[in-house]
């Protein structure tokens, strides 16, 4: 990318680029954000607004904590959904705001947040032009277009990923250490972030570890309130209340291939497994099958969202840029949170949040193409 530093005008005096330069990508950040926030406005205005059984949930959450009920539903202590979408959701709902609209605006926002952190994100790797378009992309991607409103945390997730890769790549311990633990906060395989974060950081002995130290420990602290929660609730520590559930689900799922699981079945499959983690060991040949079923299946889902062309061109793209390997595991490390899902059950939406960072990865592999033929043609004009 051309260096923004000050540059020499005709009279021979320094003329402010890196201001100008500044604002100019202030300004595009702030068009792509105002594109795909009235794109996504305008298709759900022309949508159905049913809410979905998940939704209700999330929703009848957000109340509960605006009402001062506390983090719980239907009477218990909730373990299934992570508590920051729940949470800011809340917020307008104590406010007054109906939690039906507070909970749209929400999921509206967040997924048009999408677009400017992506090309924020990607901007030191393949220079703003290139950027710019994978936002461009973002912003009007029919996927991400028609599940924009939804009142459930993957529009959330995909912007804290970006935050992540952007911070990583910006070499910023502290803001990839606050991304990772509120993805955690927003979906729960994101524990895995601040683990992989923490080994490639502190395995790299061209920069001092402990600049690594004290952010990772203060993130796990942060995260240390819902831990608590979910151990009082659960009675063990988990990452998650809803492991053995989603785990049953899977293993149900890959007994009964693509016939319908009656919820009979699905309680006496999740009485049979108890322990994920002991069903996984004792029965490796079964996990193995079901794992390989399910991940086919998320990368389908992937695939399909995307388009298969999006999925081919991010793969050579973290393929050309592993020759950075620092720098490019601000989107290796959240793509690699795909392998944690099919642990359990596999839906469409869940594979929602690695959209953008595919398409930012897609974009790295274009650009190096269109680079490459560049390369070509001069030499065959020489």
């Amino acid at each position: 990318m051309r260096d923004a530093g000050a540059s020499i005008d005709d009279r021979g005096t320094r003329s402010p680029r890196p201001q100008a330069e500044r604002r100019r990508r202030l300004v595009g950040l702030g068009l792509l954000l105002l594109v795909a926030l009235t794109a996504r406005i305008a298709v759900f205005a022309l949508g159905s607004d049913q809410p979905t059984g998940d939704e209700r949930s999330y929703r009848e959450l957000a109340t509960n904590i605006a009402a001062g009920s506390g983090f719980a539903r239907e009477g218990e202590l909730e373990t299934h959904i992570a508590p920051l979408f729940p949470l800011l959701h809340a917020l307008p709902v104590a406010l007054g705001v109906d939690a039906h609209w507070a909970g749209r605006a929400l999921g509206l926002l967040t997924s048009a947040l999408a677009a400017p952190l992506l090309a924020w994100a990607l901007g030191p790797l393949v220079g703003w032009r290139w950027s710019l378009a994978g936002g461009f992309f973002v912003a009007l991607h029919p996927r991400l277009l028609v599940t924009a409103e939804r009142m459930q945390p993957e529009a959330l997730a995909a912007a804290l990923l970006l935050l992540f890769g952007g911070w990583w790549i910006r070499d910023r311990p502290w803001g990839v250490a606050l991304a990772a633990v509120l993805a955690y906060l927003t979906r729960p395989e994101a524990f895995m972030l601040l683990p992989l974060a923490g080994i490639l950081a502190l395995t790299n002995r061209a920069q001092p570890r402990r600049r690594w130290i004290a952010p990772i420990v203060v993130a796990l602290l942060f995260a240390l309130p819902y831990l608590l929660h979910l151990r009082q609730a659960t009675g063990h520590w988990t990452v998650t209340g809803k492991a053995g559930w989603v785990y049953a689900l899977g293993v149900a799922e890959a007994q009964e291939g693509n016939e319908p699981i009656a919820i009979e079945d699905l309680r006496q499959v999740e009485a049979d497994v108890q322990s994920p983690w002991e069903h996984a060991w004792s029965r490796p040949g079964d996990f193995a099958r079901g794992y390989a079923r399910r991940l086919g299946l998320g990368l389908g889902y992937l695939g399909a969202a995307a388009s298969w062309s999006v999925l081919v061109l991010g793969l050579l793209g973290l393929g050309v840029m592993a020759r950075n390997r620092l720098r490019v595991g601000g989107l290796l490390i959240p793509l690699a949170l795909l392998l944690i899902i099919p642990i359990g059950v596999v839906h469409a939406r869940h594979v929602l949040p690695y959209l953008p960072v595919l398409v930012g990865a897609a974009i790295g592999g274009l650009a190096w193409l269109v680079g490459r033929v560049g390369t070509v043609e001069r030499t065959m004009v020489a």
